[in-house]
């Protein structure tokens, strides 16, 4: 499970659909180009690429587990989050660019629908409005985007303790790193990824 802002669940239906979708297209552009594929989420992005894969394989056994417990909120949880549905961004983009499938965005607006949220008309060519819609989803999962903050508490003096205090970010939130994968688990852990985002 993941603590949402609606409680601690799982996601189902199309909410799943469309965070598979992307975790499997974001595992193999990881697999194809390694450290040097970058999702635009520089919290993630500056992991290890042992670590990028090792935070993505936790957070989708929370996601889809309902036995999994919940994962500390952590910067790294986080953008790893946020950085899934950035792809997700991506796919509907080039579905936009592409021939005339609306296979990506029936699932992103069956999403929304199915939360509550405004949909888009499938055939809808305006990639902003996706975007906002995709923005929409993330939201169901994240609080905020505090992981974008580092920098604005990272190896700073201790005044700066009280600005995170008061804003009620807990102090292992920047610190937590991920696990580091081994060489030899990398191949098995991507083997893992592409199951669970089927």
């Amino acid at each position: 499970m993941w603590r949402t802002p609606q409680g601690n669940r799982i996601l189902a239906g199309s909410e799943a659909a469309a965070f598979k979708a992307a975790l499997g297209d974001l595992v193999e552009n990881l697999a194809q180009w390694d450290e040097e594929h970058q999702t635009g989420v520089s919290t993630f992005d500056t992991l290890s690429y042992g670590q990028r894969l090792a935070v993505l394989e936790d957070l989708a056994r929370a996601m889809f587990d309902p036995g999994v417990p919940p994962p500390a909120h952590t910067s790294a949880n986080e953008a790893a989050i946020y950085a899934v549905y950035q792809q997700l961004k991506g796919l509907v983009e080039v579905e936009l660019d592409g021939p005339s499938s609306t296979e990506v965005r029936r699932v992103v607006r069956t999403a929304c629908y199915e939360r509550g949220l405004e949909a888009l008309a499938e055939h809808d060519d305006d990639l902003s409005e996706w975007d906002s819609a995709i923005d929409s989803l993330s939201e169901q999962v994240l609080w905020d985007h505090d992981f974008a903050d580092g920098d604005d508490f990272l190896d700073k003096p201790p005044e700066h303790d009280v600005n995170r205090v008061l804003t009620g970010i807990d102090k292992n939130y920047f610190a937590a790193t991920p696990r580091e994968l081994r060489e030899s688990e990398i191949t098995p852990t991507i083997a893992r990824l592409r199951v669970m985002a089927e």
